[in-house]
């Protein structure tokens, strides 16, 4: 019987994105048990906390390695069984967008600017920014696919959110969520592709199999430009950006806001 060996896993390294996915959960179990009257109070606090918590983690982290001369540079902490990478580019975005986090909280809590919202969009904008961290660490294609989609889902249900211009934002949200379902299409079947040609989805892997082998580029070029349309798509670069000001406009705006910093 051959044993099972669990993986390496570094939980402080990875500690802001399991804060920000775990409060997200205790944002779902508290739309579902409070009492309507209390749900946007605790909701904010609970979206604040996450937020703070997983700042202060993530100085936490930096300042211990960067004193005991830890694995922050260019390799960094590889946990995961490998799907994650926290290097210094990682944790440099992992700040940003906790950053710009807080500030749309700010937006998404304060009444006179998104008082038509549901308190339902707490939790959904913490697992979308859950899906940012991961996506930022990803160190292969089928965690970055993973952590798009966890991005992607919760700002579709964002985007159909509003009350008082209900028929506007579902469509703004169906749109985005046909739209991104393609960029998704694109981008698994970039993945696919690249893994055809190299036997891997580890970017490490795609890396060295692309240099110095002698066997054809068709699948690497296809399956990078499938990957760059899906990318792009979900970006909103120009010359695929064409669904961004009709979402835009029908999303509620601290939504817009988010999906636009972040």
């Amino acid at each position: 019987m051959q044993q099972i060996t669990a993986p390496d896993i570094s939980y402080l390294a990875i500690a802001p994105i399991l804060i920000v996915l775990g409060f997200a959960c205790v944002g779902v179990l508290v739309e579902a048990f409070a009492a309507r009257e209390r749900r946007w109070g605790l909701q904010v606090a609970i979206s604040a906390a996450a937020l703070i918590l997983s700042g202060g983690f993530l100085a936490y982290f930096l300042s211990s390695n960067d004193a005991a001369g830890g694995p922050t540079g260019r390799t960094g902490v590889t946990t995961l069984a490998g799907m994650v990478t926290v290097d210094k580019p990682a944790l440099f975005l992992w700040g940003t967008l906790l950053a710009l986090g807080l500030l749309a909280l700010l937006l998404l809590a304060d009444r006179t600017v998104g008082g038509d919202l549901r308190t339902e969009v707490f939790p959904l904008f913490l697992f979308a920014l859950g899906g940012m961290l991961v996506f930022c660490a990803a160190n292969n294609l089928l965690t970055m696919f993973v952590a798009l989609e966890v991005l992607s889902l919760p700002l579709y249900l964002m985007c159909g959110l509003a009350r008082k211009r209900r028929l506007i934002s579902q469509e703004a949200a169906v749109k985005y969520f046909l739209l991104g379902a393609f960029a998704s299409a694109f981008f698994l079947y970039g993945l696919a592709l690249l893994y055809g040609y190299a036997g891997s989805v580890k970017l490490a892997d795609i890396a060295t199999a692309a240099v110095g082998t002698d066997r054809s580029d068709t699948l690497l070029f296809a399956g990078l430009g499938l990957l760059t349309v899906g990318l792009l798509f979900k970006g909103s670069v120009g010359p695929f950006h064409t669904w961004t000001p009709d979402v835009y406009q029908g999303a509620p705006t601290p939504v817009t806001a988010f999906m636009a910093a972040c």
